[in-house]
C-alpha cells in the first residue's frame, strides 16, 4: 500500500501527519571537479550576483539559493543557461505545456528554451530571463501569449527547470546529482514523487533534497526540477 508524504512551508510531513524537521544547514556535498575545455562556462548568461535574503517566509531565497550554488561552483559550466523553465501559477516562460506526462516518468513541459540570464540588477526579488510565455490549454498542448519576456519575479515562481548541457558526460550528470542531494532527516532523499505546483505536472520524479523550502527534483539525467515547498497542490508516488 503506498505511503504519502506532504509538504508546506514547515517542510515533510510523514503519513501520520508528524513534522519532519529538516535540517537548516545541509549536509556537505561532493565538489565538482575542474572542467575540461569541452564545458565553457557561460558568462554572458549566468547571473553574476546574489540578491539581498529576503525574510518573507516564502521559497524565494531558497530558489536564489540553489541558483546561486550552480553559478558558483564548477558545475556552472554544465548547465545550459538557455535551457531553463519558469513556472508560476497558472503561465510557463520557456516552454509550452504538452497534453500528457511520459509514462514512466518526466513532466508537462516541452523542450526548455527560456534564458536565465543573472539576478535582476533593478530589483533583489527578480530574475533576468527570455524567452516566450505559454499558457496551458485543458486536453492539448499550451498556447503562446507572449513572444518574449525580459523577466519574472520571484514571489510569482512555483518552480523553475533547468537541464544540462547535450554534451555533458555521463560522470558529469552523476556530479551535478551529487551536488544537489544532501541526506533529509526522515530518510526521503531519492524517494520517488509525483506531483503539480502551479502549470507543472511532474510524473515520478526523484526528490534530491529539500533547501530552504524549495525541493529539488530530477526525472532523468539532465533535467532539474527546483519546487516550492508550499507551492505543491497534489502529490503522491
Amino acid at each position: 500500500m503506498p505511503q504519502y508524504y506532504t509538504f508546506s512551508s514547515s517542510g515533510l510531513h510523514q503519513p501520520n501527519g508528524d513534522s519532519v524537521a529538516v535540517p537548516p544547514e545541509p549536509v556537505a556535498a561532493p565538489q565538482c571537479p575542474p572542467q575540461a575545455d569541452s564545458f565553457p562556462p557561460h558568462p554572458e548568461s549566468a547571473p553574476e550576483s546574489l540578491p539581498p535574503e529576503s525574510s518573507d517566509g516564502d521559497c524565494r531565497q531558497g530558489l536564489v539559493q540553489v541558483l546561486q550554488l550552480l553559478k558558483s561552483s564548477a558545475c556552472s559550466a554544465f548547465v545550459d543557461y538557455h535551457a531553463f523553465a519558469f513556472v508560476t501559477q497558472s503561465l510557463i516562460q520557456g516552454a509550452h505545456p504538452i497534453a500528457e506526462c511520459a509514462e514512466e516518468s518526466g513532466d508537462n513541459l516541452s523542450a526548455l528554451s527560456g534564458s536565465f540570464r543573472r539576478f535582476s540588477p533593478q530589483t533583489q526579488h527578480a530574475l533576468d530571463t527570455g524567452g516566450a510565455v505559454y499558457a496551458p490549454i485543458p486536453a492539448a498542448d499550451g498556447v503562446e501569449i507572449l513572444a518574449s519576456a525580459d523577466r519574472v519575479f520571484l514571489q510569482q515562481l512555483r518552480a523553475i527547470v533547468f537541464s544540462l548541457l547535450p554534451s555533458t558526460t555521463e560522470d558529469a550528470c552523476k556530479t551535478v546529482r551529487a551536488m544537489l542531494s544532501h541526506q533529509m532527516a526522515d530518510g526521503s532523499h531519492d524517494r520517488t514523487v509525483s506531483l503539480t505546483a502551479g502549470a507543472l505536472a511532474v510524473h515520478h520524479a526523484v526528490l534530491l533534497s529539500a533547501i530552504d523550502g524549495v525541493l529539488v527534483l530530477t526525472c532523468d539525467a539532465r533535467r532539474f526540477y527546483l519546487v516550492c515547498a508550499d507551492q505543491v497542490s497534489f502529490l503522491g508516488e
